[in-house]
C-alpha cells in the first residue's frame, strides 16, 4: 500500500522532471496551478517537463506545501478524518498517513 507521497527536489542536474518529484502531491499542485493560469489567461505559463532554476524554485514552494499537508494529517490522522460506510453511518477505521 502506498500513502501520500509529498515529493521531493530530486538531483538538480538534468533537463527532465526529476523522480522525486514527478508522480507527487507536490506536482499534482503544479498541473492544478499550470491548468488554472492557463485557463484564466488563455497562455501557456510554464514548461512541466523542466527541471531549470526557475522550474525548482516554483516547486520548493510546492514540495515545502506537501511536505506541510501529509505531515499535519500525519500528526492529526485521529482527530480530523472520519470514515462513513456506504450507508453513510460512522464507523471506526484504522488510518495511518505515512509522511516519508
Amino acid at each position: 500500500m502506498t500513502g501520500f507521497r509529498p515529493g521531493g527536489m530530486g538531483d538538480k542536474g538534468g533537463t527532465d522532471t526529476p523522480a522525486a518529484f514527478a508522480g507527487s502531491l507536490a506536482a499534482t499542485i503544479e498541473h492544478k496551478l499550470h491548468d488554472l493560469v492557463r485557463t484564466e489567461t488563455g497562455k501557456e505559463p510554464f514548461a512541466l517537463d523542466d527541471n531549470s532554476p526557475d522550474a525548482r524554485a516554483r516547486r520548493a514552494l510546492f514540495v515545502a506545501i506537501s511536505q506541510a499537508v501529509v505531515e499535519h494529517l500525519h500528526d492529526h490522522a485521529s482527530d480530523g478524518l472520519l470514515a462513513w460506510d456506504s450507508a453513510h453511518h460512522p464507523c471506526t477505521v484504522n488510518i495511518r498517513v505515512d509522511a516519508s
